[in-house]
């Protein structure tokens, strides 16, 4: 759930827009890694914050010994299953948004985009 909201949150400041389906797949297709399926995360995301439950199609695990598994076909599920690591998700998740802070401190833009968004928005958050 944290993952999915965080993506949403990310999503905003890179895009300027909160909450949007927009932000949110600009934000999965620029900064994580191309194998996972910004569609898809969407649905999966629209499910777990509004729903509090996975969609039919996603297995989320935690096990150490199934990381090497992780955004791979769980057919198990249905067509297409997919299972999503939980480790992994974390640690991509990390790397994109230093990506993303990265992204800022090279395109004026993209900083401008998140400064304003992040002042527009986060300021209940204890504000910058």
């Amino acid at each position: 759930m944290l993952s999915m909201a965080a993506m949403d949150i990310l999503g905003g400041l890179y895009t300027g827009m909160s909450g949007k389906q927009h932000s949110f797949l600009a934000f999965v297709t620029d900064f994580l890694p191309k194998a996972y399926p910004a569609g898809r995360l969407w649905k999966l995301r629209c499910a777990v914050l509004h729903n509090y439950q996975l969609t039919a199609d996603v297995m989320f695990v935690l096990a150490p010994q199934l990381a090497d598994r992780h955004l791979t076909v769980v057919n198990e599920l249905g067509p297409g299953g997919l299972l999503i690591h939980g480790a992994c998700l974390t640690e991509d998740l990390d790397s994109a948004a230093e990506r993303l802070i990265l992204r800022a401190r090279q395109d004026p833009e993209v900083a401008s985009r998140l400064i304003r968004h992040a002042r527009r928005h986060l300021l209940m958050m204890g504000g910058i």
